[in-house]
């Protein structure tokens, strides 16, 4: 079998590593636009993507015709798509008729809703999930109404844009808090809500999108979990407990995920957040198309989640899932040693 990763994110070369001590007989092929890029050196088969810009509808579609030409040409089994995911769905059938299985989370319409935090959070509530309380603001106006009946509610607030990924634009707002300490400890992600209005005012008629939520207190959850056409085949749930991590395979996180995937119908390998509220039951907080940053660390619970997407895909499950022992683990950073003609990539 041939399998092929385009670009994604760090984490793809974990997911390569896993699937070979799973099957040495898998080919793996891997592809970035960066030339030094780790995963690059895993693969069995890797190549430099060429530079496509896809910021316009031009560049996606180049980019697409870039993959289908790619995927016949190293004659692809599986394609395990990582970016550009929504233009390379609604391309399924020219990649089956080349012969490859395209994976991806959902159709493209599904993805759109999903990446779009607005829309998403708008059709969970719909779904009638667990869903944090939610303004879609554009002006100072919209955000001290959003404040408003947040406080009503007897909520704290928090916004975020409806785009972005690591929490980029995430921040607690504090009514009394004063900016200088906060900048002391900036990772905390907390700001005076006088400074956010300020910034907001500023921006004028050029305010993008930003939503003002309900803050959530509780523990963040992180559900990794293989799907198949909305049921979840096999998932393990990540809590954070200080410096260390908890993976299991059961509870109300648990179950949350499971809902979330049968109300998208998602497939594949997917990532989703949870936190709990005030009261102690978990809320959606997002769902990510595509495996975690933390998806490897399964594996030491007793869960290959890489290798159990290839077999989902593939139609060779075994008839007994793996189920995730409850585990403690700590992260740490490695280094990877890069080929010498990777130096000034």
């Amino acid at each position: 079998m041939r399998v092929w990763y385009n670009q994604g994110y760090s984490q793809t070369r974990d997911a390569l590593l896993l699937i070979r001590a799973a099957d040495p007989g898998v080919t793996l092929i891997a592809s970035d636009s960066r030339p030094g890029a780790p995963v690059l050196e895993a693969a069995d088969i890797a190549i430099v993507e060429p530079k496509i810009a896809r910021d316009t509808p031009e560049g996606v579609a180049d980019y697409v015709q870039f993959c289908l030409d790619f995927a016949r040409e190293q004659r692809v089994d599986v394609f395990i798509a990582q970016r550009a995911r929504a233009a390379l769905a609604a391309a399924r059938d020219d990649f089956a008729r080349a012969g490859t299985k395209l994976l991806v989370a959902a159709d493209a319409a599904t993805l759109a809703t999903i990446e779009n935090k607005g829309d998403f959070y708008a059709a969970c509530a719909a779904a009638g999930l667990p869903t944090p309380a939610f303004h879609r603001v554009r002006d100072v106006a919209g955000f001290d109404a959003a404040l408003a009946d947040l406080a009503a509610a007897g909520h704290n607030a928090c916004v975020k844009p409806p785009y972005g990924v690591f929490g980029s634009g995430y921040f607690r707002l504090e009514t009394a808090a004063r900016l200088f300490p906060l900048l002391q400890r900036i990772d905390d992600r907390v700001l005076p809500v006088a400074t956010m209005r300020t910034a907001i005012a500023e921006m004028g008629n050029e305010m993008p999108e930003l939503l003002v939520m309900q803050h959530l207190p509780g523990p963040e959850s992180s559900i990794d979990a293989v799907c198949d056409s909305g049921r979840m085949v096999a998932a393990t749930v990540r809590t954070k407990q200080g410096n260390h991590q908890i993976i299991t395979g059961e509870g109300p996180a648990f179950d949350l995920a499971a809902r979330l995937v049968s109300a998208f119908g998602l497939s594949n390998l997917v990532n989703i957040q949870v936190k709990q509220a005030a009261c102690g039951t978990p809320h959606v907080l997002e769902i990510n198309p595509r495996m975690s940053g933390g998806c490897g660390w399964a594996n030491l619970a007793g869960v290959n989640l890489p290798w159990l997407q290839l077999l989902a895909a593939t139609g060779g499950l075994p008839e007994v899932l793996p189920r995730a022992r409850e585990t403690r683990i700590a992260v740490t950073s490695t280094a990877v040693l890069l080929p010498a003609e990777a130096e000034n990539a």
